[in-house]
C-alpha cells in the first residue's frame, strides 16, 4: 500500500494545529497571570472538591445497596474506602491541587468498575462511566478526566479477549474485538467532550471574572474619577476664590499706585512749576554771566527732573495695562506743528536747524488718539535733539496713499547726530536701556522714552522702525492708518493767491519745507539762500507783500538784513523767523523787521502773516505803525486782561508774571468762588483756572460761570492743573473748560494756547453779536 507523504504530513500537520486550538481554547487566561487565574479558580475547585465528596460517599451507599442484591459486600466495602479513602487523604494533603482532582477522577471511574463487576458487565453498568465524566466538569479543568478513563480504559483492555485467553472474573464470555474498538472510541469520544465542556465552562468563568473585573474597575475608575472630578471642582474653586481675592487686592494695590502717582505727581508739579517758571521769568531780567548760568542749570535740571516724572508716570500707566488709544478727530497739521513749537527753543539752543515738514498730500484732518501721536513725536524728535551736536533734525509725514475713508501716514524724525551701532538697535527699546550704558556716557536720561514710544506705536497697530550709522545720524518712523474725519471747512481756497512772498532762507530743507507750505495755500514765493541773492530779488522785484528772513544766513546776519529790506521794500511785512525766542513778537524798530516768527513756523501763524501782508498791500510801513505795536506771536491786540485762579502763591505770582511778560493784564485769585466774583466785576477776555483749590474748585467754578454766561458769550477757560494722570484732559473739557495746559507752565506753551482760544472765542463772539 502506497502512502503519500506530503498527505500524510498535511494530516499531522491539520492535527497539529487542532491539538494547539483546543489547548489554546482549554488555557486562554484572558488577560489574567497564573497567580490570578489560581486565585479564580480556587473557589472553584474547593467547589468541585466538596461536590466531589459527597459524590463518592453516595456511590459507597450505592455500591453497599448493588451489595444487597449480589452479595458482593467484601467487594462493596474494600472497593468503597479504597476510592473514597485515597481521595480524601489526597484532598487533606494536596487541597484544589491537580492531585487532588485527578485523583477525584480515578476514584469515580473505580466506583464505575466497581458498579461493573457488581452487575457482572452489564450495559447499564456502562452509565455509570458517562455520569461520572459529567460530574467531574464541575472542576471546570480538562486535565482531571484523563487518569480516570485512562484506568478505566486499562481495565477493558486488560479483561478484552486479546489480552486474556480465560474471560474476565465478571464476564461469562471475553468481550469481542468490535465491541471493545467501540468502547474505546466511545470513551474517548466522551472525554474529549467533557473536556471541551470544562474548558468552555473555565472560559465563561474567566470570561465573566473578567467582565466582572473590568465593570469593578470602570466602577472603581468612575468612582475615582468623581472623587478627583469633586476635589478638582472643591480645587478650582479655591483657585478661584484664592484668585478673586488676589484680583481684589491686585485692583487695590493698582488702585493705590494710581492714586498714590497721581497724588505724587500734583505735589511734585506744583513746585516744579514755581521753580522753572520763576527762572524763566529771572531769565528775562538783567543778568551777569555766572548768574544767567546758574539760572540756566536750575531751569534745565528742572526740565530734566520733570521728564523723568513724565516717564515714569507713562511707564506705570503701561505697566499697568491701562494705557489705551482713545480716537477722536483732531487737526494733524496743527498737532504736529505744536511739537514743533514746544521742541524750538531746545533745538535754538544747540543751533539745530528743527525741520516741521508735512507733504501737501497730507490730509489736514484725521480720526487717531492725537495725544498719544504727540508724545510719540516728542519722544523721538526730544532724543533726535538730545544726540544732535550739529546739523538738523527733520520732523516729516508723508501720505503714501489714501482714499475718502482713510489714509495711510508715515511719520519719520531724522537727525544728523551721533547715530546707533547696529548691534544696539535692539537694545535702545529695552527699559531702562541705553546705547551707551557705560559710567561716563555723556548723555542722560532714564531709558524709558524710546521703550513707552515703541508701546505707544503698538497700541495703535503699528511698529516703531529704526535705522541709524554711527556719526552720520539716525531715522525713526512708523505708519499709521488712519479713517479721515469730514470737518467743515473755511472756503478760503485762493485767499492768498497773488500774495508774493521772498524767502530768504540758508537751509535747503527747511527752505523747501516752508515753500511747500506757502506754495500750497496758492501763493508765489522767490527764494533766496543768501543775503546778497535777496537784496538782489529786492533789487529786481520791489513788490513783495512779505519778506521772510533767517536769523542767520551765511553772508551777513538776519538783523543786518532788514533796514536794507526797509529801505528797498518799505510797503512789505518783514518778519524775521528765529529759532530761539531772543525777540519778544515785536523786533527792536532799527531792526527794519515788523515781526518775528519763531521756527518752525506754524501754520496758522504763517497764513496770518501772509493774510496781513497781503492786505497792507504797497502801503507805506507808517501807515501801518500800529501793527507793529501789537504783542505775542499771533497778532493779538494787548493789553487782554486774563484771570488766574490759583491757589498756589507761587505758582499764582509765576502765571502772573508769565502773562505780563507776554504782555497781557493780568490778575490773581485764590479760589474758584473768587474767580467767579472777579469775572462778574470786570470783562476778562480769558481764565486761566486751577483744578483743585478750596472752597470751590475749578471744576465747579467753571460750571457755574457756564450756567451764568448771557447772551451766547464765551470765555475761553483754560484749565492749569499739575494731574497728569489718564483722564485728567477729558474730565476739564467735561466740565465745560475749553483747553488744558498741564503745570509746569512753559510760556511758549501758554502763549499758543492763549492765541488759539482768544481767537476762537473772538470769532464766536463777533458771530453772536452780529
Amino acid at each position: 500500500m502506497n502512502i503519500d507523504p506530503w498527505r500524510f504530513a498535511n494530516i499531522r500537520w491539520l492535527a497539529s494545529e487542532w491539538s494547539k486550538q483546543f489547548r489554546q481554547f482549554t488555557t486562554e487566561s484572558f488577560g489574567f497571570t497564573r497567580q490570578e487565574i489560581a486565585g479564580i479558580m480556587d473557589e472553584v475547585y474547593a467547589r468541585g472538591d466538596r461536590l466531589l465528596t459527597l459524590v463518592l460517599f453516595g456511590n459507597w451507599l450505592l455500591a453497599f445497596g448493588q451489595a444487597l442484591m449480589y452479595r458482593t459486600w467484601v467487594v462493596a466495602a474494600l472497593g468503597g474506602a479504597a476510592a473514597t479513602g485515597v481521595f480524601l487523604a489526597i484532598r487533606a494533603l494536596c487541597p484544589r491541587s491537580p492531585w487532588a482532582r485527578a485523583t477525584a477522577g480515578l476514584s469515580l471511574q473505580a466506583f464505575v468498575v466497581l458498579s461493573i463487576y457488581q452487575l457482572h458487565g452489564l450495559p447499564a453498568a456502562y452509565l455509570y462511566f458517562f455520569v461520572a465524566q459529567m460530574i467531574l466538569i464541575s472542576y471546570q479543568d480538562a486535565l482531571c478526566f484523563w487518569p480516570g478513563a485512562t484506568l478505566f480504559m486499562t481495565y477493558l483492555c486488560w479483561f478484552s479477549q486479546s489480552g486474556r485467553q480465560a474471560a474476565p472474573l465478571f464476564l461469562d464470555v471475553p468481550i469481542p474485538a468490535p465491541r471493545l474498538v467501540f468502547g474505546l472510541g466511545i470513551t474517548t469520544l466522551a472525554v474529549w467532550l467533557a473536556s471541551y465542556w470544562a474548558g468552555l465552562q473555565r472560559r465563561h468563568k474567566l470570561h465573566a471574572k473578567r467582565q466582572a473585573w473590568a465593570l469593578a474597575a470602570s466602577q472603581m475608575a468612575m468612582s475615582q474619577d468623581m472623587a478627583r472630578r469633586q476635589e478638582a471642582d472643591e480645587t478650582l474653586q479655591q483657585y478661584a476664590a484664592d484668585l478673586e481675592a488676589a484680583r481684589a487686592e491686585a485692583e487695590s494695590a493698582a488702585h493705590a499706585k494710581s492714586q498714590f502717582l497721581a497724588n505724587m505727581s500734583h505735589e511734585i508739579r506744583t513746585p516744579m512749576n514755581s521753580i522753572i517758571g520763576m527762572a524763566g521769568l529771572l531769565l528775562d531780567t538783567p543778568l551777569t554771566a555766572e548768574q544767567r548760568d546758574f539760572t540756566d542749570t536750575i531751569r534745565f535740571s528742572a526740565e530734566s527732573l520733570l521728564t523723568i516724572i513724565n516717564d515714569v508716570l507713562d511707564f506705570s500707566k503701561i505697566e499697568a495695562g491701562q494705557m489705551v488709544i482713545e480716537p477722536v478727530a483732531f487737526d494733524l497739521r496743527e498737532l504736529v506743528e505744536e511739537v514743533g513749537a514746544v521742541l524750538a527753543p531746545k533745538a535754538g539752543a544747540k543751533a539745530l536747524e528743527l525741520v516741521v515738514r508735512l507733504k501737501p498730500a497730507v490730509p489736514r484732518y484725521v480720526v487717531g488718539d492725537p495725544g498719544r501721536i504727540r508724545q510719540v513725536l516728542l519722544n523721538l524728535a526730544g532724543n533726535a535733539i538730545k544726540f544732535t551736536p550739529s546739523g538738523y533734525v527733520l520732523l516729516e509725514v508723508q501720505c503714501p496713499a489714501h482714499n475718502e475713508a482713510e489714509c495711510c501716514l508715515r511719520f519719520a524724525v531724522q537727525d544728523t547726530g551721533v547715530g546707533i551701532a547696529s548691534d544696539k538697535l535692539q537694545l535702545i527699546f529695552q527699559e531702562f536701556a541705553q546705547a551707551d550704558a557705560s559710567t561716563s556716557r555723556k548723555f542722560g536720561g532714564t531709558g524709558l522714552g524710546l521703550t513707552i514710544s515703541k508701546h505707544l506705536v503698538e497700541l495703535m497697530d503699528s511698529t516703531l522702525e529704526v535705522s541709524s550709522e554711527v556719526e552720520i545720524g539716525s531715522r525713526f518712523a512708523f505708519t499709521l492708518r488712519l479713517p479721515t474725519a469730514t470737518v467743515e471747512r473755511r472756503g478760503d481756497a485762493g485767499r492768498l493767491a497773488g500774495c508774493c512772498v521772498l524767502l530768504v532762507h540758508p537751509e535747503g530743507l527747511a527752505r523747501q519745507a516752508l515753500g511747500e507750505r506757502i506754495e500750497s495755500w496758492q501763493a508765489r514765493c522767490t527764494y533766496a539762500a543768501t543775503g546778497a541773492e535777496g537784496l538782489h530779488a529786492l533789487e529786481t522785484n520791489r513788490r513783495f507783500h512779505v519778506i521772510l528772513v533767517a536769523t542767520r544766513l551765511d553772508d551777513m546776519e538776519g538783523l543786518d538784513f532788514g533796514p536794507a529790506a526797509k529801505k528797498m521794500a518799505g510797503g512789505a511785512l518783514r518778519v524775521l523767523l528765529t529759532s530761539t525766542a531772543d525777540f519778544g513778537p515785536a523786533p527792536p524798530s532799527e531792526s527794519g523787521f515788523t515781526r518775528t516768527l519763531l521756527t518752525p513756523v506754524r501754520s496758522s501763524l504763517l497764513k496770518g502773516v501772509l493774510e496781513e501782508g497781503l492786505k497792507r498791500g504797497v502801503q507805506e510801513e507808517g501807515e501801518a505803525s500800529s501793527l507793529e505795536k501789537e504783542a505775542s506771536a499771533g497778532g493779538e491786540p494787548h493789553p487782554l486782561r486774563i484771570l488766574v485762579a490759583e491757589d498756589n502763591t507761587i505758582n499764582r505770582r509765576v502765571a502772573v508774571l508769565q502773562l505780563q511778560r507776554l504782555g497781557y493784564h493780568a490778575d490773581g485769585v485764590a479760589n474758584g468762588r473768587e474767580a467767579v466774583q472777579m469775572w462778574e466785576r470786570f470783562p476778562y477776555d480769558a481764565i486761566l483756572m486751577d483744578c483743585q483749590m478750596p472752597e470751590m474748585d475749578g471744576y465747579a467754578a467753571t460750571a457755574v460761570i457756564r450756567e451764568r454766561e448771557r447772551n451766547g458769550s464765551h470765555i475761553p477757560i483754560i484749565a492749569l492743573t499739575a494731574n497728569a494722570m489718564k483722564g485728567a484732559a477729558e474730565g476739564c473739557l467735561r466740565a465745560g473748560m475749553d483747553g488744558y495746559i498741564s503745570k509746569p507752565v512753559n510760556s511758549n506753551e501758554l502763549r499758543e494756547t492763549l492765541y488759539q482760544h482768544l481767537t476762537v472765542a473772538r470769532q464766536v463772539n463777533s458771530l453772536m453779536g452780529s
